[in-house]
């Protein structure tokens, strides 16, 4: 999902111009930049950085502020990614390998700038964390894009009301999505997930 979403802003990004041009903005090669946006090779966080960094109305600073309530000294990879840790913590063992598939020695990589962070692992740190992925890709996506339900800008609000007159449904929806709790060995979160949703 994340690389489709990586590929959808670099899209959107280009908008009108030709990938001949943006490719030169970018100083690569059409062949790179052909690769980046059609998944054949990944965006790195600096190449990210780069390109929001030739559009005017992308605010990084203010949009870190606004979506991830973060104010980095600068945009680049050490500052962000330890911006990130101070507001929210390092993720667990368990959500780094379970949940957004990083083998631990990746992430102690990136976390001491050992490594280039890709974008898209980027995407999946801020989904992953607490934070709404969708919401922030919306300042560079805009409203239209739908690869997701979750970028229709009714869909939260069609969502609340489905859930205000269907409660039961809510707690069905926690026990989907947290299906890994459910197979959980851990017995006290098997408890706690039993209790919300009321699945024996």
């Amino acid at each position: 999902m994340y690389e489709e979403l990586v590929s959808l802003f670099l899209k959107r990004t280009r908008g009108d111009v030709d990938c001949m041009t943006m490719s030169k903005k970018m100083g690569y090669s059409y062949n790179q930049y052909f690769k980046l946006e059609n998944g054949y090779k990944k965006l790195t966080y600096e190449d990210f950085v780069k390109i929001c960094n030739l559009q005017k109305d992308y605010d990084l600073k203010d949009i870190y502020n606004k979506e991830l309530n973060i104010r980095p000294d600068s945009s680049n990879q050490e500052d962000i990614i330890t911006s990130y840790c101070d507001e929210y913590g390092d993720p667990s063992k368990v959500l780094i390998e379970d949940v957004m598939k990083f083998s631990t020695s990746k992430w102690w990589r990136i976390r001491n700038n050992k490594t280039k962070l890709f974008f898209s692992d980027f995407l999946n740190l801020i989904d992953n964390t607490g934070n709404d992925v969708f919401s922030f890709l919306s300042h560079f996506l805009g409203g239209a894009n739908v690869i997701d339900e979750k970028f229709n800008p009714h869909f939260r609000e069609e969502q609340n009301k489905f859930l205000e007159k269907n409660p039961d449904a809510a707690f069905l929806m926690v026990a989907l999505m947290e299906k890994r709790y459910i197979e959980s060995e851990n017995r006290h979160l098997v408890d706690v997930l039993q209790k919300v949703s009321g699945i024996g």
